[in-house]
């Protein structure tokens, strides 16, 4: 189990590590020290209560009070667990399935993508599935990421030369050549996100920002995952099947290829989750992180349930039909021919 999560990381190393700092024109543009948002008297390295609402607030210090922060009901701090919320059967044929807040009341939405190149748009807080929309992802629709909304832009959706977004009531495209690949996305505490693509031998980043004049422009770079504390708030990975069979993945694994790095507590707790398939079950796990690259028999600190087929995907935010818990959406093959689908999620505790 290890050496699969290493081997990940590994993939993430191939970027120039970048470490976690204080800028100083946010500290001069507050009139604070950089130790007031960052735990080292250096700047750098986790956040304080403080930096944790700067990063989360876009960068303003409005609204702020530190007694308010302490006197706020403690957040739980241990090991994430999760439970079974719910399950919903989807077409045959379904390769990807992702919650996303594409839409302008910012909800999460749940996002498929079929045999073909279409993704579809559904809201599921309304009891019964409702399509809102479909946007054409082009021919590789099947590697696309979801960033998440900001205050002025719902979701966006990243595949190879493509991104899309909701204008008005429609679900639009524009043409993203500088694009090449889309292999995952990390989103960094203070709010940033990049697409990146890694063939094999060098890795690139993008941001994105549709409403700019050059929507898709060079990202910033990534960290080694035993540097990620403090860095990532969240980082998701898809990776060629024929790339993980070469890192020696199990093939489950393989034809999942999909492994990430969340917070999901929110508390500056870096967790990694992976399928994790035992002889010819499967199963999703979470480990610690900080363990993954210093402990040779690291163990989950959660395992799912038995699932019901080989997973196909997995997704990591708000539940779909709540959008008030976080958790995670597993996408699965079922039925003797696994040719059924089945999506489920899991709450966390």
């Amino acid at each position: 189990m290890l050496r699969w999560i290493v081997s990940f990381g590994c993939i993430a190393a191939t970027l120039a590590a970048v470490p976690a700092a204080a800028r100083p024109e946010y500290a001069a543009k507050e009139k604070k020290t950089c130790t007031f948002c960052h735990v080292n008297a250096t700047g750098s390295g986790d956040l304080t209560a403080a930096g944790t609402y700067y990063a989360k607030n876009d960068h303003t210090l409005a609204g702020y009070s530190a007694d308010a922060v302490t006197t706020d009901k403690p957040k739980k701090t241990g090991p994430p667990a999760f439970q079974s919320a719910w399950k919903m059967i989807l077409p045959a044929g379904t390769r990807r399935a992702t919650i996303g807040a594409v839409a302008p009341d910012g909800k999460p939405r749940l996002i498929t993508v079929g045999a073909g190149g279409t993704a579809t748009i559904q809201n599921l807080a309304t009891g019964t599935p409702v399509a809102e929309g479909t946007v054409d992802l082009g021919p590789d629709a099947a590697r696309f990421v979801v960033l998440k909304p900001s205050k002025t832009q719902p979701a966006i959706l990243v595949a190879p030369q493509v991104i899309a977004y909701r204008e008005g009531d429609a679900y639009v495209k524009k043409a993203a050549p500088q694009i090449q690949g889309v292999t995952g996305e990390v989103r960094f505490v203070d709010g940033a996100e990049v697409v990146f693509y890694y063939d094999g031998y060098q890795a690139q980043s993008w941001s994105i920002d549709p409403k700019a004049a050059e929507p898709v422009t060079s990202g910033r770079q990534l960290v080694m995952p035993d540097q990620g504390q403090g860095v990532y708030a969240e980082a998701i990975g898809r990776l060629p099947a024929e790339l993980i069979s070469m890192l020696g993945w199990p093939e489950d694994v393989q034809k999942a290829g999909v492994a990430g790095m969340f917070d999901p507590r929110e508390v500056g707790k870096l967790y990694v989750w992976t399928p994790w398939p035992v002889k010819n079950d499967a199963y999703i796990s979470v480990l610690e992180a900080s363990a993954i690259l210093t402990t040779p028999d690291a163990k989950p600190v959660w395992r799912s349930p038995k699932l019901a087929g080989k997973v196909l995907d997995v997704s990591t935010g708000k539940d779909p039909k709540g959008g008030k818990v976080t958790g995670m959406l597993v996408l699965t093959a079922t039925g003797e021919d696994g040719k059924g689908r089945q999506i489920e999620f899991f709450a966390l505790d």
